[in-house]
């Protein structure tokens, strides 16, 4: 089969069917750091392919310009009256952090 590999791009002849997983290890990539596509369609691990597919591997990439936080108004009411105060720029902060991801907490992101 004939696999397109991504950054670098170069291409490789791998034979015989087998499990994506199987054809990951083979070219030694680590399978949750890439994306296996074929015709289009992405590909699960555990999907098999075959001598005939022409398949392309990306990897995953995240990111991408981070905005500033927008100045949260904290409105606090007090016998009727209301006054606004900015909240202070740790919890701004706090607040712009998008939460964890489970299950990926310690684990090596090469």
């Amino acid at each position: 089969m004939k696999v397109k590999l991504r950054n670098p791009d170069r291409e490789v002849e791998v034979t015989g069917p087998k499990t994506v997983r199987a054809l990951l290890t083979e070219l030694d990539i680590i399978p949750e750091a890439v994306l296996v596509i074929r015709d289009k369609t992405l590909l699960t691990r555990d999907e098999a392919v075959s001598e005939s597919d022409e398949l392309e591997v990306r990897p995953v990439l995240s990111g991408g310009a981070r905005s500033r936080p927008v100045p949260v108004c904290v409105v606090t009411r007090s016998l009727g009256q209301s006054s606004a105060a900015q909240a202070p720029p740790a919890e701004l902060a706090r607040r712009s952090t998008p939460p964890p991801v489970p299950g990926l907490a310690g684990r090596d992101r090469r």
